[in-house]
């Protein structure tokens, strides 16, 4: 089992927190643990990326979880 702690390394503010990509295991996991919504900030095509985000709000959607996608384009905060 992998602790949500893990996955959500960063609170920004109490209950919500930042963390890494997520696998379908992860998102399992952190239901599990009381988890409710993915809020996902990746732009399509990122470097690096292994994960769609489409594939990952349908994921997280199978597992009864919230997914919203908010596109931050790191190109534009510099602007």
């Amino acid at each position: 089992m992998v602790n949500a702690a893990a996955l959500l390394r960063h609170e920004i503010d109490a209950g919500v927190f930042a963390g890494v990509e997520l696998s379908r295991r992860d998102l399992d996991e952190l239901a599990r643990q009381g988890v409710r919504s993915i809020v996902d900030l990746r732009e399509e095509g990122e470097p690096g990326q292994t994960l769609s985000p489409n594939v990952a709000a349908a994921w997280a959607h199978a597992c009864a979880l919230e997914y919203r996608r908010v596109t931050v384009s790191l190109e534009h905060l510099h602007a």
